[in-house]
């Protein structure tokens, strides 16, 4: 199983260097100059797919959206649209959120349902936000997940687990023991909690953060060009139309 744990933790850390090329996180004001994309290695630039590329069940399946979505009222324009990590044909959606947060906790049920239920062009993705010494704590614990392969078994349980529960898991050995529910070995969780590979992931999501101006929590970024947060609908279900709305724009031509 050790061996195992470290083939999979070589193997990310190959990844995460990439990831890593070429990225700066000296200060917030780098963040404001449009960067070079194509230096940017293992982020892909955002490029909007053809409707003509798509198969007409995914357009179909897209919401139309309610047409009174204004920009600068319920979502922002990122400037300069930063690079994705989807393909040519995708429309990226990012959740930045993290485990702390009730906000986020209340959130996810809405994340959840819609994540089943999306567009077949949108890719979902999550990212932990790593502004507090607390936040790079759970992200820590959200990248170890993923490391592990574990994140579809331990993401709701863990905000669960915080919010429901009461238990803050602010150790280390509180999340050992948390993950040993799902089938980690405590050595295991201890070797990927530690790794080199999810430091590199942490330092990525920092530098992701500092792109999209994260500023509060949740907030959603969709294809590195509009940003929203819950503050800017009236519920959750709102929320999720709002982003199918944006979404349906990319793949529509923006």
């Amino acid at each position: 199983m050790h061996r195992r744990i470290a083939a999979v933790i070589g193997s990310f850390a190959s990844i995460a260097l990439l990831g890593l090329a070429g990225c700066t996180t000296d200060n917030a004001e780098q963040v404001q100059t449009a960067p070079d994309a194509s230096s940017l290695a293992g982020i892909t630039a955002t490029v909007t797919p053809s409707v003509e590329s798509l198969p007409d069940d995914m357009l179909d399946a897209a919401p139309a959206g309610p047409a009174d979505f204004e920009l600068g009222r319920h979502y922002s324009r990122l400037t300069p649209t930063q690079p994705t990590d989807s393909g040519p044909d995708s429309i990226e959606v990012v959740a930045v959120c993290s485990y702390e947060s009730p906000a986020c906790f209340e959130l996810e049920t809405y994340l959840a349902a819609w994540d089943d239920r999306k567009a077949g062009y949108i890719d979902f993705r999550r990212l932990p936000t790593v502004a507090s010494d607390t936040e790079r704590f759970y992200a820590r614990a959200f990248f170890t997940a993923e490391l592990l392969e574990k994140s579809q078994e331990t993401h709701a349980a863990l905000f669960r687990e915080i919010h429901v529960n009461g238990n803050a898991l602010d150790t280390p050995g509180r999340l050992a023991d948390f993950f040993a529910r799902f089938g980690v070995d405590p050595a295991d969780f201890a070797a990927a909690f530690d790794s080199f590979t999810v430091h590199s992931m942490l330092e990525r999501a920092d530098h992701l953060n500092r792109r999209y101006r994260i500023t509060s929590t949740p907030s959603i970024v969709v294809n590195g060009k509009y940003k929203t947060t819950p503050g800017s609908t009236s519920s959750g279900d709102e929320m999720m139309a709002l982003i199918d709305h944006l979404a349906r724009l990319e793949i529509l031509g923006g």
